[in-house]
């Protein structure tokens, strides 16, 4: 993970006079939906009159309090969190310090841009063969899988199959995939249109062809020595196609 040091210095320990407690605070840039993520914290000990130091996440949703750092901890603290769900495909978001005093008043001590990023996620379709012939089985999966190549479980809402006049043959709405994967299948008539079939999910476009076609016959020669002796250390063996 690329770490970017949001170091969030007072200037205790240079000059006398500042009443700010000394910390630092790590933490990456950019955080991911849906993931963990880790900030750490460092403080030198003494919270100068707080009572304690809160590190709070702030989003359009509202604040969490990630941690809270108290008199005599250990002075370097790491901790993991839930990335919350951003309100689009990116949220700009504040990570803050604030320090509470005795009285429950509230400093805020720093404050740090981020940004909340989903996970982009890529659909791909794929079919058993490009070229049919009619009334063969079209047999096609579908899977989804994140920028991590982690596999999504999410339901498709709409897949469909189209002929190559755009009419809608078949669909099928929320498919449930089976450990990451959804397989369809369609039966094409035996006299169906011929062309180009599209079979389209969430924006992804996959054709296939439909065509009236024989496959070409081949006749394999292979020329060989009736028999082959352990002591033989080339044997030639011709191959002929036509």
């Amino acid at each position: 993970m690329i770490w970017a040091v949001y170091l969030l210095l007072t200037l205790e320990g240079i000059l006398s006079q500042s009443d700010k407690p000394l910390f630092g605070l790590f933490c990456p840039p950019d955080l991911y939906y849906p993931s963990e993520e880790t900030f750490c914290i460092h403080n030198a000990g003494d919270l100068r009159g707080f009572s304690r130091l809160l590190v709070i996440l702030e989003t359009q949703s509202g604040t969490t309090t990630l941690h809270t750092v108290l008199p005599n901890m250990p002075a370097w603290h790491c901790q993991s969190f839930q990335v919350p769900e951003p309100s689009k495909d990116t949220e700009n978001v504040k990570l803050l310090v604030q320090g509470i005093g005795d009285e429950g008043n509230k400093v805020q001590l720093s404050s740090k841009s981020l940004t909340m990023r989903r996970k982009s996620v890529g659909t791909f379709v794929q079919s058993d063969k490009s070229i049919y012939k009619p009334g063969q089985l079209v047999q096609f999966r579908i899977i989804s899988i994140n920028q991590d190549m982690e596999v999504q479980d999410k339901n498709f809402s709409l897949v469909e199959l189209q002929d190559p006049q755009g009419n809608r043959l078949a669909q099928w709405k929320n498919v449930s995939p089976k450990m990451g994967i959804a397989e369809l299948s369609y039966q094409l008539a035996e006299e169906p249109n011929l062309g180009k079939y599209s079979i389209r999910v969430n924006n992804v476009v996959r054709q296939i062809e439909v065509l009236e076609y024989v496959l070409q016959k081949f006749e394999v020669m292979i020329d060989a020595p009736s028999s082959i002796s352990v002591l033989d250390n080339n044997v030639t063996i011709s191959v002929h196609g036509q």
